[in-house]
């Protein structure tokens, strides 16, 4: 493709990563890719963050309190990941939030300097 010479460098890494997702938000890409697809509430929730559960969701966050290794606002982040993940009919997010709170291997995970070469920890 030519479209890459119209780019600035700065952009390739952002196009190529907006061509991943389209991938992957087919179904048959991703089967054959051996992914999972990106569900059109994880694409919400990626382009909006907290406020993807503005109307959708009720303001309160749920009952599972944030341990004190997490950061506030992730733990907010993913309260609203999960509770509009379970809106929407998805399990993907079920039970996360109470893993992480009870810590040991997602603590540990959290807290590694190399966790982007470490797998995710089981589900419990």
């Amino acid at each position: 493709l030519n479209i890459c010479r119209g780019l600035f460098e700065d952009h390739k890494l952002l196009f190529s990563f907006l061509i991943t997702v389209q991938i992957l938000k087919n179904e048959v890409h991703s089967k054959f890719l051996g992914k999972t697809v990106i569900t059109p509430t994880e694409w919400l929730f990626f382009l909006r963050s907290l406020e993807a559960g503005k109307g959708v969701l009720e303001d309160e966050e749920g009952g599972v309190p944030c341990p004190a290794w997490v950061e506030k606002t992730g733990w907010a982040k993913l309260d609203v990941l999960e509770r509009l993940t379970l809106h929407n009919g998805e399990q993907n997010y079920a039970g996360l939030k109470e893993a992480i709170a009870k810590g040991g291997a997602w603590e540990a995970f959290c807290r590694s300097d190399d966790m982007y070469q470490q797998e995710f920890p089981k589900p419990r």
